[in-house]
């Protein structure tokens, strides 16, 4: 998928993700918290996690075609890449 086709769902506090985070072992997502009306960057292979007003991506992240739109596990904290 493209930026442009996951940004509704990112909007709307859906994480997302690129093939090549995951494939980079970094297991990054991002979503938008409407709560504190911020983004989160979340890379779970390091366990850290950063939230800014302004979402964190390259032109080459906005660019690519492999984004993919991740869904929330039983655990708020639990993301599961489909």
């Amino acid at each position: 998928m493209t930026f442009i086709e996951v940004f509704n769902d990112l909007m709307s506090g859906n994480p997302v993700t690129r093939t090549e985070w995951i494939e980079d072992d970094d297991n990054r997502i991002v979503y938008y918290d409407p709560e504190i009306k911020s983004f989160v960057d979340r890379q779970t292979a390091d366990q850290w996690e950063t939230q800014c007003k302004f979402l964190c991506i390259t032109h080459q992240d906005m660019s690519a075609d492999d984004w993919e739109i991740c869904e929330w596990g039983d655990d708020s904290l639990d993301i599961t890449v489909t």
